[in-house]
């Protein structure tokens, strides 16, 4: 019975060693990348395009139409002074994943209105700048926002939480 424990211990160890390093690698290959200075001012874009798929694989239907809808307008705006009509220009997919807006409490102190704010609202997913068939970005990305810094209804915070996402994706890939 000792053996037997000692050999099953054995092997969860080396299974937990080795779903680890695949872990590692997995994480060493999607590590950020972003421009050098020389490519990402040269840098023109061709198409703008969200995908929200795995918003939509979890049942999120209309809130992922809104969630599209919402961060194609912003992505629009902010890479607006990259965008040309020309087949040579990249192509950027603004991935989607999972978005998460949180609630928060006010509450009345003896002496002002406060909040009491410990939520964020977030958008996890990735940018992809691919041109001519070649990858040249894939840079995840995990955005997160105080919920008091949002207006109050979902609409507003919504569109508040996509600029927030959108314009750091382009920061952190030097665009």
């Amino acid at each position: 019975m000792k053996t037997l424990f000692r050999l099953n211990v054995q092997t969860a160890v080396k299974t937990a060693l080795a779903a680890f390093a695949g872990v590692f690698l997995l994480v060493q290959g999607v590590a950020a990348q972003s421009l050098d200075a020389a490519e990402a001012g040269a840098m023109h874009i061709r198409a703008i395009s969200v995908d929200v798929s795995g918003l939509r694989a979890r049942g999120e239907g209309a809130f992922a139409d809104a969630v599209k809808a919402t961060v194609q307008a912003q992505a629009e705006r902010i890479f607006a002074s990259r965008m040309v009509r020309d087949a040579k220009g990249a192509n950027v997919v603004i991935k989607v994943d999972s978005v998460e807006m949180t609630s928060f409490s006010h509450h009345l102190s003896r002496s002002r209105l406060s909040s009491n704010d410990t939520t964020k609202d977030y958008m996890e997913g990735a940018i992809v700048v691919s041109r001519a068939g070649r990858v040249l970005v894939n840079h995840p990305m995990l955005a997160a926002f105080g919920s008091n810094s949002s207006p109050g209804t979902a609409d507003e915070r919504l569109n508040v939480l996509s600029n927030y996402y959108v314009s750091w994706l382009k920061r952190e890939v030097g665009l």
